[in-house]
C-alpha cells in the first residue's frame, strides 16, 4: 500500500481524540507502511489541541491543522491540502468506525479500480449499524431516499464519514465543491453539511469511479449533531447541487 493520509476532522472531541489516535497509530504501526494522522482541528473550545499536540510531540506521524470554527467541510479541505498521500482516509473522531475497516475499502477500491471507496451502514449485506436510536436511522434512511431522487445517484449511505480516495481525486474534488470553499456564517455551532453528497456527485460529473462498501458502524452519542436541523441543512444543501 502506497503512503497513506488520514484525516480526522474534530470539533470539541476530547472525550474521544485519545482513543481514536491510539487505535489509528496502533493500526498502522501494525501494517508497517508509511502514513501520517492530519488532525483538523475545527476551533475547538475545549482541549481537543492540546490533546493532539501531545500525540504529535511523541510521533512524527501525528499533526494538526488549525483553522477558525467553520464546520466539518472547511475542517476537512484543510487536511485535503496538507495531505501528502498516495491516498486519502477520511473519518470521524468519534472512532464510529474502527480504522481497520480500511482494509475493505482499500480491497475494493483496488479490485473495481476505482477511485473512490464510501463505507456504507445499509443495503449491502455486511453493512450494520450498531446501537443507533430509531429516529436516527428512520431520518438517515428519509435523506438518504431524497438525495437519490435529487442528484441521481445510487448509493445507499452517502453521509457515512468513513471513505477513501485517491489523493489526486480528493484534492480535485475538494476545489471544486462550493460547500468545501464557503465561509459560514454559523459560528459558535457545530455545522453539518452535506458536502460528502456533492463530494459525490461531482466524482460522477467529472468520471471519477466509486464503490460503495460495507463497513461495521456504531452508533456514538454526541452533541455536535442535531439529527432534524442538520437533515434539513442538508437538504438545502442537496437542492442547491442538485444533478
Amino acid at each position: 500500500m502506497s503512503k497513506m493520509s488520514v484525516i480526522i476532522p474534530a470539533y470539541n472531541e476530547s472525550l474521544r481524540i485519545e482513543e481514536t489516535i491510539k487505535s489509528a497509530l496502533k493500526y498502522f504501526n501494525f501494517k508497517s507502511e508509511p502514513f501520517e494522522l492530519i488532525v483538523c482541528d475545527d476551533g475547538s473550545t475545549d482541549n481537543t489541541r492540546e490533546k493532539v499536540l501531545a500525540f504529535a510531540a511523541k510521533s512524527p506521524n501525528v499533526k494538526i491543522q488549525e483553522g477558525k470554527h467553520a464546520g466539518k467541510a472547511a475542517a476537512v479541505r484543510t487536511g485535503v491540502n496538507a495531505a501528502t498521500g498516495y491516498y486519502i482516509l477520511m473519518m470521524d473522531a468519534d472512532g464510529d468506525v474502527a480504522v481497520d475497516q480500511v482494509e475493505k475499502l482499500f480491497n475494493e477500491l483496488k479490485s473495481n479500480s476505482a477511485d473512490i471507496a464510501i463505507g456504507s451502514r445499509e443495503g449491502l449485506g455486511d453493512g450494520q449499524r450498531s446501537d443507533e436510536p430509531f429516529y436516527r436511522h428512520v431520518l438517515g434512511r428519509v435523506f438518504n431516499f431524497v438525495v437519490k431522487i435529487l442528484t441521481g445517484l445510487k448509493f445507499e449511505d452517502t453521509q457515512c464519514g468513513f471513505k477513501l480516495f485517491k489523493s489526486y481525486v480528493f484534492k480535485d474534488l475538494s476545489q471544486r465543491s462550493s460547500i468545501m470553499n464557503q465561509t459560514p456564517n454559523h459560528l459558535g455551532i457545530p455545522l453539518v453539511t452535506a458536502f460528502d453528497v456533492e463530494l459525490l456527485v461531482l466524482a460522477k460529473k467529472f468520471g471519477y469511479k466509486t464503490v460503495e462498501v460495507p463497513i461495521l458502524w456504531r452508533h456514538v452519542p454526541t452533541k455536535n449533531i442535531n439529527p432534524i436541523k442538520d437533515s434539513l441543512r442538508m437538504l438545502a444543501d442537496v437542492l442547491r447541487f442538485r444533478g
